[in-house]
């Protein structure tokens, strides 16, 4: 790609998580590949911390909800002096002052809407419709949110792109460890079959079902073990990851079934696992069972949401239903007992993400957006 974008990432949050960590890799990926990029956010916010050596940083107040003319207006100033083109955000908080900023300016720039959330209730009023039709471009990680965006809000659909979430895949299995280095750090055998969890404890991730069915079947599997890591959800479900704690240390005790809290080294994690489970409720991309895929583990997910779509009606792994103990288990004894047809589904799935969920292919898509919106 020739033609070079400048380009503003905009996020207000002070917090860190998906949304935030997203926009600052892209950010980052961007402007490796030349274009100009600067970063809009929250002085000493989590995002400011982790970015201020490595990209162009313009601080901004934390927006208020609705309309916010004053930061509106200071954004506006701020974009038209930088020749912003492309205008970049992941929260739906933040549509709200960048459209009115992009009004100010007589749409000297265009706005960009990376969604990364469900729509929970159809978003047809008035005042959706006025914010939304601000966006010049909405991109959409999968297929069914794009379906949702048709059919929960009244934005044009032309004006909608399916792009998935992405990573830099070279960078994640360079990381990789050996199995042998996972299987220690676990204190697990090599002849053990292992399930694993990789994700917040909560209720709607639903590590206590999980567990309950692995021990179920744990009798008939004498090699069977399962390692969930993840920490508890700050300010909810307490007593779910405190429940689920004690029933691990209590009838675990052997180490047959592991919790470790949220670990930096996630390759640790996947090379010591065999068998991947997203069990989310409603899951609305689920990066890590990309990364499962990439690391060429057995997955069984939730036939719904997102997880639904990246295992491509069973052809990357297995479904079972949300909270369906008889329906996982049936997955589960199915990848137990035909290992040579779940390795097959694991190897298509990994060559698969490779291809479609590299950095660089979703960088390509979105340059080419771009010039065609210039």
């Amino acid at each position: 790609m020739d033609q070079k974008f400048t380009i503003a990432f905009y996020c207000s949050s002070v917090s860190w998580g998906g949304l935030e960590m997203n926009i600052f890799k892209r950010a980052l990926w961007m402007k490796e590949r030349g274009h100009q990029v600067f970063l809009y956010c929250v002085k000493d916010s989590s995002l400011h911390k982790e970015a201020i050596d490595q990209l162009e940083i313009q601080l901004i107040n934390r927006n208020k909800k609705g309309l916010d003319l004053k930061n509106a207006r200071v954004l506006k100033k701020s974009f038209v002096s930088k020749n912003i083109q492309f205008v970049w955000c992941t929260d739906k908080r933040d549509i709200s002052v960048l459209g009115s900023a992009k009004k100010m300016s007589s749409n000297a720039f265009k706005l960009v809407y990376q969604q990364q959330m469900q729509f929970g209730i159809p978003k047809k009023d008035w005042w959706h419709t006025r914010i939304f039709r601000r966006i010049d471009i909405w991109i959409a990680p999968l297929n069914y949110l794009k379906d949702q965006v048709k059919e929960q809000t009244k934005f044009p659909i032309d004006r909608v792109h399916v792009i998935p979430l992405t990573m830099d895949i070279d960078q994640f299995i360079n990381a990789l460890p050996t199995r042998i280095e996972a299987r220690e750090y676990f204190n697990l055998k090599e002849s053990d079959v292992v399930v694993g969890m990789m994700g917040r404890i909560d209720y709607a991730k639903s590590q206590q079902f999980v567990k309950d069915v692995v021990s179920e079947i744990m009798p008939s599997y004498s090699n069977l073990k399962m390692v969930m890591v993840g920490n508890k959800t700050e300010g909810e479900w307490a007593d779910y990851y405190d429940h689920l704690l004690k029933d691990i240390q209590e009838n675990h005790a052997d180490g047959s079934i592991q919790i470790y809290p949220f670990m930096k080294k996630i390759g640790l994690f996947y090379q010591a696992i065999d068998i991947f489970v997203m069990a989310s409720k409603n899951e609305t991309f689920g990066m890590v069972t990309v990364e499962a895929m990439l690391a060429g583990k057995k997955i069984a997910g939730t036939n719904a949401a997102g997880t639904k779509e990246l295992l491509h009606e069973g052809m990357y792994g297995y479904y079972f239903n949300w909270i369906d103990a008889p329906s996982l288990k049936k997955a589960l004894i199915e990848i137990l007992d035909h290992p040579n047809e779940a390795n097959k589904k694991a190897e298509t799935a990994r060559v698969y993400a490779a291809s479609a969920f590299s950095h660089i292919s979703e960088c390509e898509k979105i340059e080419e957006i771009f010039t065609h919106s210039s």
